[in-house]
C-alpha cells in the first residue's frame, strides 16, 4: 500500500538568525510539496503515525500528543492531549483506531473521543 505522505527527519541545527531549523517535515508524495514542518531534537519517536484512512495523524512532542487532520494541515492541531511523562504512542490498525499512550501507567484513549478520559487503562507494578 502506497501512502499519501512522506516524513523526513534531519539532524537539528540552528540557523544563522538563531531560529531552529524545522525537522521533521511532511511532504506530499504526489506533488513533492512540503505540507508541514515540525521541530524535533530527538530521533526517537519522531515519525507521525496515520490512521488507515489517513484521516488523522498523531505526533508525540515532549509532554503532549498532538492529533492532526492531514487534509487540513494548515488548520494545525485538532486535539492536544497533555499526558504526564509519555514515553511513546502507538496507533492501532483498523477502521476504528485507538491510541495507546505509554507512561508509568498505560492508558488507552479513543481517537474519535478525544479529548476525553481514557477508555481503558492497565497498570504494571514491578516486584522487588
Amino acid at each position: 500500500m502506497c501512502g499519501t505522505y512522506l516524513s523526513t527527519w534531519e539532524r537539528p541545527v540552528k540557523l544563522k538568525d538563531g531560529a531552529q531549523y524545522k525537522n521533521p517535515c511532511v511532504f506530499s508524495v504526489s506533488t513533492s510539496e512540503e505540507l508541514i514542518p515540525f521541530t524535533q531534537k530527538s530521533q526517537e519517536n519522531w515519525d507521525l503515525q496515520y490512521t488507515m484512512s489517513e484521516s488523522h495523524a498523531i505526533y508525540l512532542v515532549a509532554r503532549e500528543m498532538r492529533v492532526y487532520r492531514p487534509v487540513e494541515w494548515g488548520k494545525g492541531i485538532i486535539y492536544d492531549l497533555h499526558v504526564k511523562g509519555p514515553l511513546m504512542v502507538s496507533l492501532s490498525p483498523g477502521l476504528n483506531p485507538f491510541i495507546a499512550v505509554f507512561v508509568t501507567e498505560n492508558k488507552l484513549y479513543g481517537l474519535l473521543t478525544l479529548p476525553g478520559a481514557p477508555t481503558g487503562s492497565k497498570t504494571f507494578h514491578k516486584a522487588y
